[in-house]
């Protein structure tokens, strides 16, 4: 019995929970979204398109790459979780620690990673350091598709966590399952 994969944890105190289900954790996820905002505009797409400051740029996705372990391990929620009654815990429904932290969010953190690594070597592109709208931004990123592609390639991963998500009795997506961790609503 693989206790990643399989449905055979439950505990007595699991009737009384309610856990996440999968409109509410989206809803966080786009909270989330809004409040990276101000980090993600400035640091991110304005500086593509007129600063071009691998610094600025470095530190703009280290917060977004961040942000969800370092947050569901300080206070056991995102701000959009927070404002969706959502808590992050262990089976046993304890607060997480650093490595189920880092270890939910493995995906986000790869991607994010590998964004990184991909998109440093623009900023020493002529063409890119010519761009200076959002046209000339779009254009370009026409003829650099490696960053698409490792959207596309992430697409599975988020069908995979999506079926885990839905048919799971304790709704844990597979990242979920890979840190041991449950996602559940607060009753206040």
């Amino acid at each position: 019995m693989d206790p990643i994969i399989d449905n055979d944890l439950y505990k007595e105190e699991d009737k009384q929970v309610v856990y996440g289900t999968v409109m509410p954790r989206f809803w966080a996820i786009v909270i989330d979204g809004f409040v990276l905002l101000p980090v993600t505009i400035p640091m991110l797409f304005l500086n593509f398109i007129y600063w071009k400051s691998v610094p600025l740029f470095i530190v703009g996705s280290i917060i977004n790459i961040l942000y969800k372990p370092f947050c569901e391990y300080m206070f056991g929620m995102t701000v959009g979780k927070k404002m969706m009654k959502l808590r992050v815990q262990t089976y046993d429904f304890e607060s997480i620690n650093v490595g189920e932290a880092l270890s939910r969010n493995i995906f986000n953190l790869l991607s994010g990673v590998l964004t990184v690594v991909l998109s440093v070597p623009l900023f020493s592109d002529p063409d890119f350091l010519k761009i200076s709208t959002v046209i000339d931004y779009t254009e370009y990123m026409q003829h650099y598709p490696i960053l698409d592609r490792l959207n596309i390639a992430m697409f599975p991963v988020l069908m995979i966590e999506m079926v885990f998500l839905s048919t799971d009795l304790r709704r844990r997506s597979l990242h979920d399952r890979i840190a041991r961790t449950v996602v559940v609503k607060l009753s206040k």
